[in-house]
């Protein structure tokens, strides 16, 4: 049973590391090499990509695989330094909260703060990655119900429409696939600089 439960918490420590090492590394490549939020991304994965260059999966690879390896280094480093080391110490403490009494050793006290940081580090790893990819906004933005047609929308054929007695010109113009990542942070944007000032602009 307890070597069951050794395998156990090593599995799960062992996959809240890596995955750690391989969420972060990747989303802070992403950040540098495309600066682009998650909806892009999903976008760009749905549309063909014949003619395009695969560079980016290589470099990937390169950036990526390194901090996931040192990671997976450390934990080997810790899997042998509790089998060497801690295994062949005897130190038990007493806890006592309340009238619940504790007996843990230090082997097992070492396994809890582990574990207990590397649950801070995932949890602020994918923190970090939301932050940078907007993940739960696109998310929220793909489920939300909108009743803008059922509200606003007038068929017609029910309704008279008759000219006013000035008329005016109406001048529509309209940019497609434009969005606002080459814009400056400060505009909403995910640039340290302003690409488009004039078209920024004209869209307050």
């Amino acid at each position: 049973m307890k070597n069951k439960l050794r395998l156990l918490y090593f599995i799960l420590l062992g996959l809240l590391v890596i995955l750690s090492a391989f969420v972060y590394s990747l989303t802070k490549w992403f950040k540098h090499t495309f600066g682009v939020t998650f909806d892009l991304i999903y976008y760009h994965l749905h549309v063909p990509l014949e003619g395009t260059h695969t560079n980016f999966v290589s470099d990937a690879t390169r950036h990526v695989l390194p901090f996931v390896l040192a990671f997976i280094a450390l934990f080997v480093i810790y899997i042998l330094f509790e089998k060497k080391i801690l295994d062949k110490m005897i130190a038990d403490f007493k806890i006592k909260i309340g009238k619940l009494s504790l007996k843990l050793n230090l082997k097992t006290i070492t396994r809890i703060i582990c574990m207990a940081l590397a649950v801070c580090v995932a949890f602020g790893t994918f923190k970090y990655m939301d932050n940078t990819l907007k993940i739960i906004d696109f998310v929220k933005a793909t489920h939300e119900q909108s009743h803008i047609y059922e509200d606003y929308y007038v068929d017609p054929d029910e309704i008279t429409i008759t000219d006013p007695e000035k008329k005016k010109n109406l001048i529509y113009i309209y940019l497609e696939s434009m969005e606002t990542t080459y814009t400056s942070r400060e505009e909403g944007g995910e640039q340290e600089h302003n690409y488009m000032p004039h078209l920024t602009e004209m869209a307050k």
